[in-house]
């Protein structure tokens, strides 16, 4: 399912983001220990982009900047007017 692909977490996994230039040897680092590793995307650009069976989503990274920015801002104010009406 996309949704556990994406948000699955689990015990023994993580992401590593490392310079382009550098991945062959990232990979030789836990080939050589055992780590079982793939590549699952790249960084970098305007646009998050995900592609996932059957199509894909993709969001501006300023839009998601404005959402994150925004968002403790915008609970406080939702809990604040009921209590201001008072």
């Amino acid at each position: 399912r996309a949704d556990e692909g994406l948000f699955h977490e689990a015990p023994g996994r993580s992401i590593v983001s490392a310079d382009p230039k550098k991945r062959e040897a990232l990979s030789k680092v836990f080939s050589d220990r055992g780590v079982s590793a793939r590549r699952i995307g790249a960084t970098g650009g305007d646009v998050l982009s995900i592609k996932l069976p059957g199509g894909g989503i993709a969001w501006p990274v300023s839009t998601l900047h404005a959402a994150w920015d925004r968002s403790l801002g915008d609970l406080m104010d939702a809990v604040a007017e009921p209590l201001a009406a008072h």
